[in-house]
């Protein structure tokens, strides 16, 4: 799901290169569209979310009603992540992994990317 048409084309265009044939691509609002999918009861195996500085506040039971084994999070807000991972957690999801990159150096700016698997 992604907001902006470019970005679906261009994820249309390197998933074909990979080779990557279990991709569906949704040129939607991505909050909306989680909320509306999982009240449909559609169901994932992995999701990668990578929201704005805003976060994924509103959407993380629609998130988590996806049922989906692994969620890799990437963030550039470690604010709205710690935010985000606590309702995660809440819905039964634990930290695997957590990794910081300084990808702005000497600014305070840090992309994290955090992966979460659903317990059991």
């Amino acid at each position: 799901m992604e907001h902006d048409k470019i970005a679906i084309a261009a994820g249309i265009t390197n998933s074909r290169r990979q080779r990557l044939e279990n991709i569906r691509w949704l040129c939607a609002d991505v909050a909306t569209a989680v909320r509306s999918l999982s009240r449909d009861g559609e169901r994932f195996t992995h999701v990668v979310l990578n929201p704005p500085r805003a976060g994924a506040k509103g959407f993380e039971g629609g998130l988590a009603g996806f049922a989906a084994r692994k969620i890799l999070y990437v963030s550039c807000n470690p604010a709205t992540l710690a935010r985000d991972l606590r309702l995660l957690i809440d819905y039964g999801y634990r930290l695997d992994s957590i990794t910081a990159l300084d990808m702005f150096p000497q600014t305070f700016h840090v992309e994290t990317v955090v992966r979460l698997k659903i317990e059991d």
